[in-house]
């Protein structure tokens, strides 16, 4: 963690759900003492999951406001172009969702939406997705938007793999983005979620994961962009 002793007036959260995804960025900036004018750093290791994640997430802001939220971590994805890539791909997550909340029904996926539990344009939701409002900070990360899915349970089965292929746009999967999505929109923070990718979804055999390079790669991109947005003004965390 890194802090200014000078009064700050912004502040940037940095969160993963472990320290292994973060550790990188940590070491860096302590390393180096890295100082950006008029902006203090901190991080929030929120823990694995849902309810761990909207819990810590929730009791920060309780504490202080930041002045924006960047979230790391590794992904699986429906993409094999993503993870073949030369160094394993990082994307920013524009929109992401609550994947399984709902019921197998009639062979058939219905979420809480179809079930007519929720209205899918109701705050938070804009047809159905947590979507991140905040276009100008997504276009700084100067990364591929991507939409993306959060799950209680890893998906392993092929029926739900199948699914989700056949009817959502999704390209990366995790245990965390839409509680970040959907405390911030309702706290009105500005935030980021940055993905990299390990390995397909479904994949269980870890020998197959691109973990080390993926944490290599999503940690070089969290350093440039902590670097891009502690260099903006603060309207450009405006809506």
């Amino acid at each position: 963690m890194v802090s200014n002793p000078d009064i700050c007036s912004m502040q940037l959260l940095l969160t993963a759900a472990t320290q292994f995804e973060l550790q990188p960025t940590l070491d860096f900036l302590d390393s180096q003492r890295v100082k950006f004018p008029d902006w203090e750093v901190h991080a929030l290791i929120g823990g694995v999951g849902i309810a761990s994640t909207t819990y810590s997430l929730t009791t920060e802001l309780l504490q202080r406001r930041p002045s924006v939220i960047m979230q790391a971590g590794i992904a699986g994805t429906l993409s094999p172009a993503l993870l073949n890539a030369a160094s394993p791909a990082v994307v920013a997550v524009n929109q992401d969702c609550f994947a399984d909340a709902g019921v197998w029904q009639n062979e058939q996926w219905n979420d809480l939406f179809d079930l007519g539990l929720l209205d899918e344009n109701a705050f938070p939701y804009t047809n159905r997705f947590l979507k991140n409002p905040w276009q100008q900070l997504l276009q700084h990360t100067h990364l591929q938007h991507v939409t993306g899915v959060t799950v209680q349970e890893i998906t392993t089965q092929p029926q739900r793999i199948a699914w989700y292929e056949q009817n959502s746009s999704m390209v990366v999967e995790s245990m965390e983005g839409a509680a970040l999505h959907y405390v911030c929109l309702q706290q009105q923070v500005p935030f980021l979620q940055l993905r990299a990718v390990s390995n397909i979804i479904g994949e269980r055999d870890k020998k197959n994961w691109r973990m080390k390079e993926a944490i290599a790669a999503l940690n070089e991109t969290l350093i440039r962009t902590i670097n891009t947005i502690c260099n903006l003004d603060e309207t450009e965390f405006r809506l």
